[in-house]
Parts: C-alpha cells; sequence; structure tokens
C-alpha cells in the first residue's frame, strides 16, 4: 500500500443508486474547469448512502469520531484526462467528523440526522426529506462490466474551496482495492436528493448495486487551479 496517505478509512454497507439525467443540466451545475464525464453519451448522478468506520491518521489509533453514516450525492468528471468524482453534497450524522472533514479537506459537508439499520440482509437508510430506501443485500458478486467499472473505480475527488479571491479547485486521491461489488434488491420510498439540487431535472434510476465493505486511503488534497 502507498504510504503517502493522511488518512485511512473503512467504507461499510454501501449503496449505489444511480440515475441518469441531463448532460447539460449537470455541466452548468460543474466548477470550471472540470468536464462532465459521460458514458456512451450518458450522464450520471450517484445517490450514496454509506457507514464510514476505522477513520485514522498515520500512527494514531481510530479517532474518537470513527464511525459515522453518510450520504453523498455526485456526478462523474474529468480534469485534463483524470476521471474523478464531483460531490454537490456529502450529508453525515456526525457534527464533529462533518466540520473536520469541511475545514481541511474543503468538502461540502453537511450535517443531517441519519437513521440507519442492517440486519438479516436487510438494510434500511433515512434522510428526513431526502432519502428513504430499503434494501435487500447478497454477497451474490456483479458480473465485471465496463459500465460498472466507469460508475466506481475512480481515483480522484474534485472539491472547491472559497476563497476571497473567488472559487478555488482541489483534487484528493485515494487508493483502494477494486470495488467488491454485489446484487440487491431495492425500494425507495421518497428519494428527494437529487431534486434539492437539480429543480427541472428529470431522474430516471439506471442501476443500483451494493457492496459491503472496502478499506480507502486518502492522499493528500492539492490545490490544482
Amino acid at each position: 500500500m502507498n504510504k503517502n496517505w493522511i488518512i485511512s478509512q473503512v467504507w461499510k454497507d454501501i449503496l449505489f443508486i444511480n440515475f441518469k439525467v441531463d448532460a447539460d443540466l449537470l455541466r452548468a451545475s460543474l466548477p470550471k474547469p472540470l468536464e462532465l464525464d459521460t458514458f456512451k453519451g450518458e450522464a450520471f448522478l450517484s445517490v450514496v448512502p454509506f457507514r464510514m468506520e476505522g477513520i485514522r491518521f498515520p500512527f494514531t489509533p481510530a479517532l474518537p469520531f470513527s464511525s459515522l453514516w453518510e450520504l453523498n450525492l455526485r456526478t462523474y468528471v474529468n480534469y485534463k484526462g483524470r476521471r474523478g468524482i464531483y460531490f454537490f453534497t456529502l450529508d453525515t450524522d456526525h457534527l464533529l467528523g462533518q466540520w473536520i472533514a469541511k475545514s481541511f479537506f474543503h468538502l461540502p459537508y453537511r450535517f443531517r440526522p441519519i437513521r440507519a439499520h442492517l440486519e438479516k440482509r436487510i438494510y434500511k437508510f433515512e434522510v428526513k426529506g431526502s432519502l428513504d430506501i430499503i434494501a435487500k443485500v447478497s454477497d451474490v458478486p456483479l458480473v465485471a462490466s465496463e459500465y460498472n467499472d466507469w460508475l466506481v473505480e475512480r481515483y480522484s475527488l474534485f472539491t472547491v474551496k472559497k476563497t476571497p479571491e473567488g472559487n478555488r479547485l482541489w483534487r484528493g486521491d485515494v487508493v483502494h482495492k477494486p470495488w467488491p461489488l454485489s446484487f440487491c434488491q431495492l425500494k425507495i420510498n421518497k428519494e428527494e436528493l437529487c431534486r434539492e439540487f437539480f429543480k427541472t431535472g428529470n431522474f430516471q434510476l439506471d442501476s443500483f448495486f451494493y457492496a459491503k465493505e472496502l478499506p480507502v486511503y486518502f492522499k493528500p488534497f492539492k490545490r490544482i487551479e
């Protein structure tokens, strides 16, 4: 494992809920010079609920806020040939974790109460006013595909930091093994997170899948513009 990292985490019980969206709508929402990345001409938003554990810096034990729930809304971008992810929001139920991530990594974290539970493969996740889902998860692996890899195998995160001189683009890189994706069944009782950020959008559910666990290492964020 590359030792040039500043923080490690273990992501658990990750659901990827992927929607096709009008490409022009997404392009208009991206900061320059990021370019929208598409798959065979189609643009996507993904709603991703999961649990984060084992958060620590090099040579330290797990931090006091080492377990928290998170919900993010993301799309797929390209910067000078480097594929990555751009987050519209990352919502968490932990105030200290939210403050640290927003203050030191410039990521658009928000504090939101989250109710989540996984028992006997039934996964319930609810954020009032944003998302209410029930999934039946499994260990049955997904067959590798160009589409799945395009969605999940991305190793750069892009974010914008607001400064008195204007917005500045930053990139953080991650290191992890390939995603261990598996099948799941999904019932969406409510999904309003996409509508919160794109009131005029048309969101067509395209795919969904699950991953049980993935250790992740973050490299330092760098200003690139």
